[in-house]
């Protein structure tokens, strides 16, 4: 029995290991819970109206031979959402239902990238076959969630699916609401067509709803009809859409008055109440909109139904407008009895547009009780103040925890649209600056503050421990704070308290990212912020943010897994001359402090963008905006220089690799080049291609350019050579560039070295430089021709002097693998380079010769091993791993100029080290180290560490595990001073 029961709990315990590994798993796809049918707040189809249109999709649905796709097509308000909804459950009666995502504009959902990671969560819960598979593929690639939207498609629905269900016919549907209200067009019109075209080869069918926008009507228009099937639900017969509004008006207004007999009885009715001639009326006002009808028999619900629908029906309508004309005309209707001034003061009025506004311009929908917290308005009054505007606005009547939020977007799209709004017009300004203002005040209360997160230690990543919920009025501002600063025309007030804030807190804010897993929106925030206004901030705000935002990507590894190592590990790391330094280190004085000898710390990288493809090619735009890449997967990207941000879905049309691109002078245009031998030329804008490919080379192009007056294009390619040939490389020859003035050239080979040459007379004019110890992939002189870059397959860029071939500076180092593109920006501030480790970097290039730490102490252990642990003391009360009491690390090797490969641990060993990760026996964090220090980091037992840098840690103080919350003495708590026992130890 023991033994049976000893398994048991065996089996339970794998369970639980592989239900949280799940877990785990499925939360790196970043889905929206609130997406899906079973989180909307809409009603279905009321019965007994869109019977046909039902019935019609009901058997779509479950004829396997149906087209694939089918796009229900409609103006705004004419019941697509209801449809949708309604759809949802007769798809779930039926057993053949995969999943849903409803959109919705200006808030978490109308993010097309987060469309396919919803439905493949769905379908997971629901289908173990499925997910046995979904899983396997997060394993391989676990940020396939971020993936371009094909890629998604392809590894997230169309691989599992098929190796999941093989070559079934459909069997499953899944229903996309609203896809016009996704922001980025270019990115829907593009999963559009995948899907058109991998759609036959996927057992699942799609129900997608949209407003008829020219980037979607486009995709399904052209499409093959075998795959597609559209109905305009505008263009339905005005006689059967009014039939079923006239029997919804009828259905709702006597719902209202059995509602008002029973919780007013002294209400009184006429006998006939409503009259045909009523609901006739309304029906013909209402016209093919459903959201009229609905709209006008909330107003009428609200407060005296009799006389409000005397004057409904009285209102007059007026003809000859556009399609929203009597939508306009009952908003207006009802603004002018809501927002009457001789029923409400001058502050009532100004508060109800308030709330408007914030309603309008969130991010994503929130409860009223997390509104009213984050606008400063109790609830109660925002009950009162909306009281007359529950026709257009939903709000949650038993609770405070529903969603408050407009009932459709048509309102939205009213109130902020002037030629339509007029006086009620909502400044979308207003919005943005009082939630901006309501933010900034939330990071600035006691809400954020250290250890927000309650994690219980340091030893174990967020996803593997029970850290706390954070309050969603917290979580919202430390989100979006970005969004709304960036939104407003001027934001000097906001600067300013927004300063204020990160001074004191930009750890406990990263802390709020790193727990709700958003590693990457740090960075994005920054610098959004910054491109935005940073030409009317503070320049120490600025240089703040830049140094904040170069911390951020630099231990980004240690931020994404661990809330407490955004102290323990990624703070220590960071050069002493950073404002992020200046600003914390006093308040974490037991965290290890890392000393550095040959190698400089200020870190040179801006930006890490990942691109889920070895990029071949890399070039900065003329102004130093914009960076287009070329790349292994066939495309050439474009992105946002200061954010990292794809500007563009990928531009195809290559049928092989693009080894080459450039932007034309003004920067309107793009050139690449490729193995299948032709050139292309974009619309560096749109990313639409200009002209027919190119053709007339014979071998692999590899280098496109733009004379300088943008009239011509030069190419060259791996025939046959135009020149005698300038000798002196001894093995193959990679990449050549023209100086600026045109008098020399610039050569890297496969045999490691730089030459630079007389353009004139093809003679050396340098002993080549030397210090690359792989292949020169790439060179390329600054814009001002006084400096050269190379990049190669050790894994690093050098800057070299051009005029006497001496290094510059330390190699820029971050690249996993080898590097294949390197360039200047136009200022020579930046270089930006391409890797075969699927990433562009971004790299600083201003001289620092610091190399030395300055300010707070950097102390380090004693090369002599016998005094080594004196050296070390720990602080962990944590009696179940004494982590560091030893420091027994194993392979203990002297490590030089290559990385260590410390992967393997023996039995007797009690630390390993593995990306970046010190780690205890059973996986414990310790401490993570950034990848610059990693080759030249001295661990116990070495006698000596010879090589071009030297790092060493120093752990006294080093608190860990339960105790790691020691870590933080509070500002004005203690005095900062340097220790006296920084004297007395040796180097």
């Amino acid at each position: 029995m023991m033994t049976d029961f000893q398994l048991e709990c065996n089996l339970h315990t794998e369970r639980i290991a592989e239900d949280l590994d799940m877990s785990r798993l499925l939360a790196q796809l970043q889905h929206v819970p609130d997406a899906g049918i079973d989180a909307q707040s809409g009603a279905e189809c009321m019965q007994g109206t869109r019977e046909a249109l039902l019935g019609d999709l009901k058997a779509w649905s479950g004829d396997p031979a149906a087209p694939r796709i089918f796009w229900l097509d409609g103006m705004a308000g004419t019941g697509k959402s209801a449809i949708a909804r309604s759809l949802c459950l007769i798809l779930r009666r039926a057993g053949i239902f995969g999943g849903s995502f409803f959109c919705s504009r200006g808030t978490n959902r109308d993010d097309i990238k987060r469309i396919i990671p919803t439905l493949a969560v769905s379908l997971a819960y629901q289908f173990p076959a499925y997910k046995r598979t979904l899983l396997e593929v997060l394993r391989k690639h676990p940020d396939a969630g971020h993936d371009k939207v094909e890629t998604q498609v392809e590894r997230l629905l169309r691989g599992p699916l098929r190796e999941a269900f093989g070559d079934v016919l459909p069997i499953l549907v899944l229903v996309i609401d609203a896809l016009d209200e996704c922001a980025d067009q270019k990115a829907t019109s593009t999963v559009l067509t995948h899907l058109l075209q991998v759609s036959p080869h996927m057992p699942i069918k799609f129900f997608v709803t949209s407003r008829p926008e020219q980037h979607i009507r486009a995709q399904f228009e052209r499409g093959d009809l075998r795959i597609r099937r559209i109905l305009r639900l505008h263009d339905i017969e005005t006689s059967i859409v009014e039939t079923d509004i006239a029997l919804y008006i009828r259905h709702r207004l006597h719902e209202i008055r059995r509602s008002m007999a029973a919780s007013e009885p002294s209400y009184s009715f006429p006998a006939q109440w409503p009259t045909d001639a009523d609901i006739v009326t309304l029906a013909c006002h209402a016209g093919k909109l459903f959201i009229y009808a609905f709209t006008a028999t909330e107003y009428i619900q609200s407060v005296d139904p009799v006389g409000r629908l005397r004057r409904f029906t009285g209102l007059e309508i007026t003809t000859g407008k556009p399609f929203y004309g009597p939508l306009d005309d009952i908003y207006t209707f009802i603004l002018d009895k809501a927002l009457d001034p001789k029923h409400y003061e001058a502050k009532e009025l100004h508060a109800i547009r308030r709330i408007l506004a914030a309603i309008l311009t969130v991010r994503e929908h929130l409860s009223l009780d997390i509104l009213a917290n984050l606008i400063g308005i109790p609830a109660r009054r925002i009950r009162v103040m909306l009281q007359a505007l529950h026709a257009v606005v939903d709000v949650p009547p038993l609770d405070d925890v529903g969603v408050i939020s407009t009932f459709h977007a048509s309102f939205g799209d009213f109130m902020t649209t002037p030629e339509r709004a007029g006086q009620f017009l909502i400044d979308r300004q207003t919005g943005h600056r009082d939630l901006a203002d309501c933010c900034i005040r939330i990071m600035d209360s006691e809400l954020l503050h250290f250890n927000v997160s309650k994690c219980p230690t340091s030893y174990l990543p967020n996803d593997k421990q029970l850290c706390a919920a954070l309050p969603k009025q917290l979580t919202y501002g430390c989100s979006y704070w970005s969004d709304h600063i960036v939104a407003l025309k001027d934001a000097s007030a906001q600067l300013q308290n927004l300063d204020s804030v990160l001074s004191r807190k930009l750890l406990f804010w990263l802390e709020v990212i790193s727990t709700l897993q958003q590693p990457n929106r740090a960075s994005i925030m920054i610098m959004q912020l910054l491109t935005a206004h940073q030409l009317h901030m503070a320049d120490d705000l600025s240089q703040f943010l830049r140094d904040a935002n170069i911390f951020v990507v630099s231990c980004r590894e240690a931020i994404e897994s661990s809330a407490p190592h955004i102290y323990l590990s990624a703070l220590p790391s960071i050069h002493s001359s950073s404002k992020i330094a200046e600003a914390f280190w006093p308040e974490f004085m037991h965290v290890p402090v890392i000393m550095t000898t040959g190698i400089n710390r200020r870190r040179n990288i801006l930006q890490h963008i990942d691109t889920s493809t070895s990029v071949e090619a890399v070039t900065f735009s003329p102004d130093g905006t914009r960076i287009v890449s070329g790349s292994g997967d066939k495309t050439i990207r474009i992105w946002d220089a200061s954010t990292g941000q794809a500007l563009l879905e990928p531009l195809e049309g290559h049928t092989n690799w693009v080894t080459s691109v450039a932007f034309s002078p003004d920067g309107t245009r793009i050139v690449s080049g490729s193995d299948d031998r032709t050139i292309r030329i974009w619309d560096a804008s749109t990313g639409q291609a200009l002209l027919e490919p190119l053709e007339g080379h014979t071998h692999p192009v590899i280098s496109v350019a733009f004379s300088p007056d943008g009239t011509r294009i030069v190419s060259g390619s791996t025939g046959q050579a135009l020149l005698e040939p300038l000798e002196g490389h001894t093995n193959w020859v990679t990449s050549v560039a023209f100086s600026p003035d045109g008098t020399r050239i610039v050569s890297g080979s496969y045999d490691k070295t730089i030459r630079i040459w007389d353009a004139s007379t093809g003679q050396a004019l340098l002993e080549p430089p030397e210090g690359h110890n792989n292949w020169v992939s790439s060179v390329a002189f600054s814009p001002d021709g006084t400096r050269i870059v190379s990049g190669s397959w050790d894994n690093t860029i050098r800057i070299w002097d051009a005029s006497t071939g001496q290094a510059l500076l330390e190699p820029l180092e971050g690249h996993t693998e080898g590097v294949t593109s390197v360039t200047f920006s136009p200022d020579e501030t930046r270089i930006v380079s391409g890797s075969r480790d699927n990433t562009l970097r971004v790299f600083g290039v201003i001289s620092d010769n610091a190399h030395a730490p300055t300010g707070r102490p950097r102390v380090a252990f004693s090369p002599n091993v016998h005094h080594f642990p004196s050296a070390v003391g720990t602080s962990n009360s944590d009696s179940s791993s004494p982590l560091l009491s030893s420091l027994e690390f194993h392979r203990h090797h002297p490590i030089s100029g290559d990385r260590p490969h410390c992967d393997h641990v023996s039995s007797g060993d009690i630390f390993s080290f593995h990306d970046g990760w010190i780690t205890g026996p059973r996986g414990e964090l310790v401490l993570w180290i950034p990848e610059e220090y990693r080759a030249g980091l001295w661990w116990p037992r070495n006698l000596l560490v010879i090589g071009r840098s030297r790092i060493t840690l120093h752990l006294k103080g080093f608190v860990h595990g339960t105790d790691w919350t020691k870590c933080y003495t509070p500002r004005g708590a203690v005095d900062y001073i340097f220790p006296s026992y920084i004297d007395g130890l040796s180097l």
